[in-house]
Protein backbone atom coordinates (compact mmCIF):
# COMPACT_ATOMS: atom_id res chain seq x y z
CA UNK A 1 0.00 0.00 0.00
CA UNK A 2 1.35 3.43 -0.91
CA UNK A 3 0.87 6.39 1.45
CA UNK A 4 1.42 9.74 -0.22
CA UNK A 5 -0.72 12.13 1.82
CA UNK A 6 -0.43 13.61 5.33
CA UNK A 7 -3.85 12.09 6.09
CA UNK A 8 -2.49 8.58 5.57
CA UNK A 9 0.45 9.31 7.83
CA UNK A 10 -1.98 10.66 10.42
CA UNK A 11 -4.03 7.42 10.22
CA UNK A 12 -0.90 5.31 10.89
CA UNK A 13 0.19 7.40 13.90
CA UNK A 14 -3.34 7.75 15.28
CA UNK A 15 -3.79 3.95 15.25
CA UNK A 16 -0.79 3.49 17.59
CA UNK A 17 -1.31 3.34 21.36
CA UNK A 18 2.20 4.85 21.83
CA UNK A 19 4.18 6.50 19.08
CA UNK A 20 6.60 4.05 17.46
CA UNK A 21 8.60 5.61 14.64
CA UNK A 22 10.16 2.31 13.57
CA UNK A 23 6.67 0.87 13.11
CA UNK A 24 5.67 3.91 11.03
CA UNK A 25 8.76 3.48 8.82
CA UNK A 26 7.96 -0.21 8.47
CA UNK A 27 4.43 0.53 7.25
CA UNK A 28 5.79 3.08 4.81
CA UNK A 29 8.49 0.71 3.60
CA UNK A 30 9.16 1.06 -0.10
CA UNK A 31 7.38 4.42 -0.29
CA UNK A 32 9.29 7.59 -1.16
CA UNK A 33 7.15 9.38 1.43
CA UNK A 34 9.17 7.63 4.19
CA UNK A 35 12.49 9.06 3.00
CA UNK A 36 11.61 12.52 4.32
CA UNK A 37 9.62 11.36 7.33
CA UNK A 38 10.80 14.16 9.64
CA UNK A 39 9.84 16.82 7.11
CA UNK A 40 6.49 15.14 6.42
CA UNK A 41 5.72 14.83 10.14
CA UNK A 42 6.40 18.55 10.57
CA UNK A 43 4.12 19.27 7.62
CA UNK A 44 1.39 17.11 9.18
CA UNK A 45 1.87 18.90 12.52
CA UNK A 46 1.44 22.29 10.81
CA UNK A 47 -1.72 21.09 9.05
CA UNK A 48 -3.25 19.83 12.30
CA UNK A 49 -2.39 23.10 14.08
CA UNK A 50 -3.87 25.13 11.20
CA UNK A 51 -7.02 22.99 11.26
CA UNK A 52 -7.42 23.50 15.03
CA UNK A 53 -6.88 27.24 14.57
CA UNK A 54 -9.65 27.45 11.96
CA UNK A 55 -12.02 25.29 14.01
CA UNK A 56 -11.62 27.40 17.17
CA UNK A 57 -11.49 30.73 15.34
CA UNK A 58 -15.20 31.36 15.93
CA UNK A 59 -14.67 31.27 19.73
CA UNK A 60 -11.81 33.79 19.80
CA UNK A 61 -12.48 37.46 19.11
CA UNK A 62 -8.74 38.15 19.36
CA UNK A 63 -7.91 35.55 16.68
CA UNK A 64 -10.67 36.83 14.40
CA UNK A 65 -9.35 40.37 14.66
CA UNK A 66 -5.75 39.31 14.07
CA UNK A 67 -6.92 37.45 10.96
CA UNK A 68 -8.56 40.67 9.73
CA UNK A 69 -5.40 42.62 10.52
CA UNK A 70 -3.45 40.35 8.18
CA UNK A 71 -6.09 40.59 5.42
CA UNK A 72 -6.12 44.40 5.70
CA UNK A 73 -2.32 44.41 5.50
CA UNK A 74 -2.46 42.34 2.30
CA UNK A 75 -5.09 44.67 0.81
CA UNK A 76 -2.86 47.68 1.54
CA UNK A 77 0.18 45.96 0.01
CA UNK A 78 -1.90 45.34 -3.12
CA UNK A 79 -3.08 48.99 -3.01
CA UNK A 80 -6.71 47.90 -2.57
CA UNK A 81 -7.25 50.85 -0.25
CA UNK A 82 -11.06 51.09 -0.49
CA UNK A 83 -11.48 47.40 0.40
CA UNK A 84 -8.85 47.72 3.16
CA UNK A 85 -10.56 50.74 4.72
CA UNK A 86 -14.00 49.14 4.63
CA UNK A 87 -12.73 46.05 6.47
CA UNK A 88 -10.66 48.21 8.82
CA UNK A 89 -13.70 50.27 9.93
CA UNK A 90 -15.61 47.11 10.88
CA UNK A 91 -12.57 45.65 12.64
CA UNK A 92 -12.02 48.82 14.69
CA UNK A 93 -15.66 48.80 15.74
CA UNK A 94 -15.28 45.23 17.01
CA UNK A 95 -12.00 46.07 18.77
CA UNK A 96 -13.69 48.88 20.70
CA UNK A 97 -16.73 46.72 21.49
CA UNK A 98 -14.61 43.85 22.86
CA UNK A 99 -11.97 46.12 24.42
CA UNK A 100 -9.20 44.53 22.35
CA UNK A 101 -6.91 47.55 22.50
CA UNK A 102 -3.70 45.77 21.48
CA UNK A 103 -5.39 44.75 18.23
CA UNK A 104 -6.87 48.26 17.95
CA UNK A 105 -3.36 49.75 18.11
CA UNK A 106 -2.31 47.57 15.15
CA UNK A 107 -5.43 48.52 13.19
CA UNK A 108 -4.75 52.24 13.68
CA UNK A 109 -1.15 51.70 12.52
CA UNK A 110 -2.54 50.17 9.31
CA UNK A 111 -5.06 52.99 8.94
CA UNK A 112 -2.20 55.50 8.84
CA UNK A 113 -0.84 53.65 5.80
CA UNK A 114 -4.06 54.26 3.84
CA UNK A 115 -3.88 57.54 1.84
CA UNK A 116 -6.25 60.13 3.34
CA UNK A 117 -8.36 60.48 0.17
CA UNK A 118 -9.22 56.78 0.44
CA UNK A 119 -10.52 57.08 4.00
CA UNK A 120 -14.14 57.37 2.88
CA UNK A 121 -16.53 59.00 5.40
CA UNK A 122 -13.68 59.53 7.87
CA UNK A 123 -11.51 62.65 7.93
CA UNK A 124 -9.09 61.86 10.73
CA UNK A 125 -5.64 63.30 10.25
CA UNK A 126 -2.58 61.27 11.15
CA UNK A 127 -2.29 63.43 14.30
CA UNK A 128 -5.80 62.31 15.31
CA UNK A 129 -4.83 58.70 14.68
CA UNK A 130 -1.70 59.08 16.81
CA UNK A 131 -3.87 60.39 19.67
CA UNK A 132 -6.19 57.42 19.19
CA UNK A 133 -3.21 55.06 19.34
CA UNK A 134 -2.01 56.72 22.54
CA UNK A 135 -5.47 56.21 24.06
CA UNK A 136 -5.44 52.53 23.04
CA UNK A 137 -2.06 52.12 24.76
CA UNK A 138 -3.36 53.79 27.92
CA UNK A 139 -6.35 51.43 28.05
CA UNK A 140 -4.12 48.41 27.38
CA UNK A 141 -1.80 49.50 30.19
CA UNK A 142 -4.75 49.91 32.56
CA UNK A 143 -6.04 46.40 31.79
CA UNK A 144 -2.53 44.98 32.24
CA UNK A 145 -2.09 46.76 35.58
CA UNK A 146 -5.24 45.19 36.99
CA UNK A 147 -4.44 41.78 35.52
CA UNK A 148 -0.96 41.94 37.10
CA UNK A 149 -2.49 42.94 40.42
CA UNK A 150 -4.89 39.98 40.24
CA UNK A 151 -2.09 37.55 39.30
CA UNK A 152 -0.04 38.77 42.27
CA UNK A 153 -3.06 38.39 44.55
CA UNK A 154 -3.54 34.76 43.47
CA UNK A 155 0.16 33.94 43.80
CA UNK A 156 0.51 35.48 47.25
CA UNK A 157 -2.77 33.91 48.42
CA UNK A 158 -1.31 30.49 47.59
CA UNK A 159 1.73 31.28 49.75
CA UNK A 160 -0.31 32.17 52.85
CA UNK A 161 -2.97 29.46 52.60
CA UNK A 162 -1.33 27.39 55.38
CA UNK A 163 -0.82 30.37 57.70
CA UNK A 164 -3.05 31.29 60.64
CA UNK A 165 -6.39 33.00 60.06
CA UNK A 166 -5.09 36.16 61.74
CA UNK A 167 -2.07 36.33 59.41
CA UNK A 168 -4.30 35.86 56.37
CA UNK A 169 -6.66 38.57 57.64
CA UNK A 170 -3.78 41.04 57.95
CA UNK A 171 -2.53 40.16 54.46
CA UNK A 172 -5.89 40.76 52.79
CA UNK A 173 -6.43 44.03 54.68
CA UNK A 174 -3.00 45.17 53.52
CA UNK A 175 -3.70 44.12 49.93
CA UNK A 176 -6.91 46.18 49.91
CA UNK A 177 -4.76 49.28 50.55
CA UNK A 178 -3.05 48.90 47.15
CA UNK A 179 -3.24 52.33 45.37
CA UNK A 180 -4.80 50.68 42.31
CA UNK A 181 -7.66 49.35 44.47
CA UNK A 182 -8.26 52.68 46.25
CA UNK A 183 -11.21 53.66 44.06
CA UNK A 184 -13.34 52.29 41.25
CA UNK A 185 -12.56 55.30 39.04
CA UNK A 186 -9.04 53.90 38.52
CA UNK A 187 -10.67 51.46 36.08
CA UNK A 188 -10.72 52.77 32.50
CA UNK A 189 -12.37 49.71 30.91
CA UNK A 190 -14.99 47.07 31.72
CA UNK A 191 -12.22 44.44 31.87
CA UNK A 192 -10.36 46.51 34.48
CA UNK A 193 -13.60 47.00 36.40
CA UNK A 194 -14.18 43.24 36.50
CA UNK A 195 -10.63 42.66 37.77
CA UNK A 196 -11.14 45.36 40.41
CA UNK A 197 -14.33 43.80 41.80
CA UNK A 198 -12.94 40.26 41.59
CA UNK A 199 -9.85 41.23 43.63
CA UNK A 200 -11.70 43.28 46.25
CA UNK A 201 -14.54 40.77 46.43
CA UNK A 202 -12.10 37.87 46.87
CA UNK A 203 -10.26 39.67 49.67
CA UNK A 204 -13.51 40.14 51.60
CA UNK A 205 -14.66 36.63 50.70
CA UNK A 206 -11.49 35.07 52.12
CA UNK A 207 -11.80 37.21 55.24
CA UNK A 208 -15.35 35.79 55.51
CA UNK A 209 -16.77 39.30 55.28
CA UNK A 210 -19.57 37.96 53.10
CA UNK A 211 -21.75 41.06 53.09
CA UNK A 212 -18.98 43.17 51.53
CA UNK A 213 -17.89 40.27 49.32
CA UNK A 214 -21.40 39.79 47.96
CA UNK A 215 -21.62 43.46 46.92
CA UNK A 216 -18.47 43.24 44.77
CA UNK A 217 -19.30 39.77 43.43
CA UNK A 218 -22.76 40.98 42.41
CA UNK A 219 -21.23 43.92 40.52
CA UNK A 220 -18.80 41.53 38.77
CA UNK A 221 -21.65 39.33 37.57
CA UNK A 222 -23.72 42.35 36.48
CA UNK A 223 -20.84 43.59 34.29
CA UNK A 224 -20.39 40.13 32.79
CA UNK A 225 -24.10 39.80 32.01
CA UNK A 226 -24.36 43.34 30.60
CA UNK A 227 -21.45 42.63 28.24
CA UNK A 228 -21.88 38.97 27.41
CA UNK A 229 -18.83 38.87 25.13
CA UNK A 230 -16.70 39.12 28.28
CA UNK A 231 -18.16 35.79 29.45
CA UNK A 232 -16.79 34.27 26.23
CA UNK A 233 -13.39 35.83 26.90
CA UNK A 234 -13.21 34.84 30.60
CA UNK A 235 -15.67 31.96 31.19
CA UNK A 236 -13.84 30.56 34.22
CA UNK A 237 -13.78 33.93 36.03
CA UNK A 238 -17.52 34.23 35.43
CA UNK A 239 -18.13 30.75 36.86
CA UNK A 240 -15.92 31.46 39.89
CA UNK A 241 -17.90 34.64 40.55
CA UNK A 242 -21.17 32.65 40.43
CA UNK A 243 -19.68 30.12 42.85
CA UNK A 244 -18.57 32.82 45.32
CA UNK A 245 -21.91 34.59 44.99
CA UNK A 246 -23.79 31.43 45.96
CA UNK A 247 -21.52 30.77 48.95
CA UNK A 248 -21.84 34.38 50.16
CA UNK A 249 -25.65 34.25 49.87
CA UNK A 250 -25.67 30.98 51.78
CA UNK A 251 -23.45 32.42 54.52
CA UNK A 252 -25.86 35.36 54.76
CA UNK A 253 -28.75 32.84 55.03
CA UNK A 254 -30.34 34.19 51.84
CA UNK A 255 -31.15 30.72 50.55
CA UNK A 256 -33.98 31.73 48.20
CA UNK A 257 -31.70 34.26 46.51
CA UNK A 258 -29.00 31.60 46.29
CA UNK A 259 -31.25 29.14 44.48
CA UNK A 260 -32.50 31.93 42.18
CA UNK A 261 -28.87 32.72 41.33
CA UNK A 262 -28.27 29.05 40.53
CA UNK A 263 -31.31 28.95 38.24
CA UNK A 264 -30.10 32.05 36.40
CA UNK A 265 -26.66 30.50 36.11
CA UNK A 266 -28.10 27.41 34.38
CA UNK A 267 -29.13 29.65 31.46
CA UNK A 268 -25.43 30.29 30.76
CA UNK A 269 -24.15 26.81 31.61
CA UNK A 270 -25.28 25.44 28.25
CA UNK A 271 -23.85 28.20 26.07
CA UNK A 272 -21.48 26.74 23.39
CA UNK A 273 -18.49 28.57 24.89
CA UNK A 274 -19.00 26.73 28.18
CA UNK A 275 -18.30 23.39 26.47
CA UNK A 276 -14.75 24.33 25.48
CA UNK A 277 -12.83 22.55 28.21
CA UNK A 278 -13.07 19.91 30.91
CA UNK A 279 -12.12 22.47 33.59
CA UNK A 280 -15.07 24.67 32.66
CA UNK A 281 -17.46 21.71 32.64
CA UNK A 282 -16.13 20.65 36.03
CA UNK A 283 -16.72 24.12 37.47
CA UNK A 284 -20.25 24.21 36.05
CA UNK A 285 -21.05 20.90 37.74
CA UNK A 286 -19.57 22.06 41.05
CA UNK A 287 -21.51 25.33 41.00
CA UNK A 288 -24.76 23.50 40.33
CA UNK A 289 -24.24 20.79 42.95
CA UNK A 290 -21.59 21.64 45.54
CA UNK A 291 -23.16 24.80 47.00
CA UNK A 292 -26.76 23.57 47.32
CA UNK A 293 -25.52 20.25 48.73
CA UNK A 294 -23.62 21.98 51.55
CA UNK A 295 -26.53 24.28 52.36
CA UNK A 296 -29.15 21.53 52.28
CA UNK A 297 -27.09 19.53 54.76
CA UNK A 298 -26.80 22.57 57.01
CA UNK A 299 -30.57 23.01 56.91
CA UNK A 300 -31.22 19.34 57.58
CA UNK A 301 -32.85 18.85 54.15
CA UNK A 302 -31.28 15.41 53.82
CA UNK A 303 -33.82 14.02 51.35
CA UNK A 304 -33.10 16.77 48.82
CA UNK A 305 -29.39 16.38 49.53
CA UNK A 306 -29.64 12.67 48.71
CA UNK A 307 -31.10 13.51 45.29
CA UNK A 308 -28.10 15.73 44.53
CA UNK A 309 -25.70 13.03 45.72
CA UNK A 310 -27.29 10.54 43.28
CA UNK A 311 -26.76 13.04 40.44
CA UNK A 312 -23.13 13.50 41.48
CA UNK A 313 -22.48 9.75 41.58
CA UNK A 314 -23.89 9.35 38.07
CA UNK A 315 -21.34 11.87 36.78
CA UNK A 316 -18.20 10.65 38.57
CA UNK A 317 -17.29 8.44 35.62
CA UNK A 318 -17.16 11.48 33.32
CA UNK A 319 -15.45 14.06 35.52
CA UNK A 320 -13.23 14.54 38.55
CA UNK A 321 -14.79 16.64 41.31
CA UNK A 322 -12.48 16.80 44.36
CA UNK A 323 -14.63 19.27 46.30
CA UNK A 324 -17.76 17.20 45.80
CA UNK A 325 -16.08 13.90 46.69
CA UNK A 326 -15.04 15.32 50.06
CA UNK A 327 -18.72 15.81 50.92
CA UNK A 328 -20.23 12.72 49.29
CA UNK A 329 -17.77 10.27 50.82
Amino acid sequence: MIFRTPLKLFDIIEAQADYDELAVIDQLKGDAYAKNLTKNKNYLYDQIAFSLYNYHLKWSSNAQLMQKVRIIEIFIEKQLFVQAFKLLRNAKKKAYEYELYTELYLLIALEKRIPMHHRVLDYYSNIDLLKEQKKALRFTSNINDFESCYARFLEESENIVMMSGETQQKYYLKFLKEPLLAKESNCLTAKSLISFHIIVGNCHFRMRNHKMAYGHIKKTIEIFQAQKHLIYLEPMEYLNSIFNQCVSLAELFKFNDMFMALDKFKEYAYEPVMKKSKNIQQRIFEVQHYVPLVILNRLGEFKRADEIIKSILLNFDKHEFPELKKIVF
